[in-house]
């Protein structure tokens, strides 16, 4: 039997523990940039109390969830859709793009590319540098949109941490009307933003056909597990994508977890207080390693460049989990090399274990076989 063929990402805890040999070790994982302060207590008290839900059939297509994310977004819950995490969001909007083209900037997250292809669609590509801190050409990139295709953009974007404002996304949006195509913005992140208003579409979305909104909750309240995302856009466009969902596609907990956490504004506050402080703290002590360029970020992670020649990606990565912790190698991300790597923001006691772990390995001239290590 031939093995399941998957996309590399981060968070393979089990598979790595047992790669390296890492039974009964202390764990630290930079590799997924969830929240650090991890889920709110309400929550692990709602699972606790509501465990004996799991022997019921979830509500059909979430449908006490959507209204309350719609009356959080200001919207009809006719415009939005409740998904099996944001992924499951990622391959329902691609089922529109058979046989149509679809441009990705980049670099960004990769299944874009993989859910597009899937569904017999075909891309094209915008590629962004990090020459200038990898910010994107809004002039240039509106000129490459496909007539009758797609634009997908994921904002803030996944690994670069860059943002777009809301106004530069809205010009997209009437260069893609122009040319009867589709805007797909990826808000996964979003919630890490201090203003997340000044950058969202979430509200906007329903009024413009030609507008699609991913979202997530499992990012900003680190419940990765539970698996719970949303489609936002104009109520024709979620009828068609709705003929493509799955009843009880969504499970009974995490379907009560979306309605709990929307109230959670002293977690939300706390969080993103939290986040600035250690992101700051993170990017100046990356910075003063000088073997490795951190590009500032407006959210929960900082990629990296590595600019010690004697080491790549998989080579620190390697020698870092085999001290228990894990980063991001971005060599598989289109557009980046083995040069660079990622990294989530985590506690102060975290981050400085990290640090003193990274500046040990990248000032030690000693490791030249390192480059041709492989993860």
């Amino acid at each position: 039997m031939s093995s399941l063929t998957v996309q590399a990402h981060g968070a393979n805890i089990d598979t790595w523990k047992k790669k390296f040999d890492l039974s009964g070790s202390k764990i630290l994982d930079f590799s997924a940039s969830l929240n650090p302060l991890g889920p709110p207590g309400a929550i692990k008290k709602l699972l606790r109390d509501n465990f004996h839900l799991a022997a019921n059939y979830p509500q059909d297509y979430s449908q006490s969830a959507r209204e309350k994310i719609a009356q959080r977004a200001g919207i009809g819950k006719s415009s939005l859709l409740i998904t099996n995490g944001s992924i499951e969001a990622i391959y329902l909007t691609s089922r529109l793009m058979t046989k149509k083209l679809s441009l990705i900037v980049t670099p960004t997250f990769s299944e874009y590319e993989r859910a597009i292809k899937m569904n017999g669609g075909r891309c094209l590509y915008f590629n962004t540098t990090q020459q200038n801190g990898f910010r994107l050409n809004i002039d240039r990139l509106a000129k490459k949109i496909p007539g009758r295709g797609a634009l997908f953009i994921c904002n803030p974007n996944n690994p670069t941490g860059t943002t777009l404002a809301r106004e530069d996304l809205f010009y997209l949006a009437k260069k893609c009307a122009r040319e009867n195509a589709i805007l797909v913005v990826d808000e996964a992140f979003i919630d890490f933003l201090d203003e997340p208003a000044k950058a969202s579409l979430l509200e906007y979305r329903p009024n413009h056909k030609n507008i699609i909104v991913l979202g997530s909750l499992t990012k900003f309240f680190a419940l990765a597990g539970l698996r719970i995302g949303y489609i936002t856009a104009h109520k024709k466009m979620i009828n068609r994508l709705s003929k493509f969902c799955f009843p009880w596609a969504v499970n009974s907990l995490a379907q009560d977890t979306v309605i709990s956490v929307i109230s959670e504004t002293d977690y939300i506050n706390r969080t993103r207080t939290f986040i600035k402080k250690e992101k700051d703290f993170l990017f100046k002590k990356l910075s003063e390693i000088g073997q490795i360029t951190p590009f500032y970020p407006s959210v929960n992670f900082i990629l990296c460049r590595i600019n010690n020649k004697k080491i790549n990606s998989k080579g620190l990565f390697t020698k870092l989990a085999r001290q228990g912790i894990f980063i991001r190698d971005c060599s598989n991300f289109r557009g980046l090399n083995n040069s660079y790597f990622r990294v989530a923001v985590k506690t102060r006691r975290e981050n400085k274990r990290l640090l003193y772990a990274l500046k040990n390995i990248l000032t030690n001239h000693t490791y030249a076989v390192c480059a041709m290590h492989t993860a």
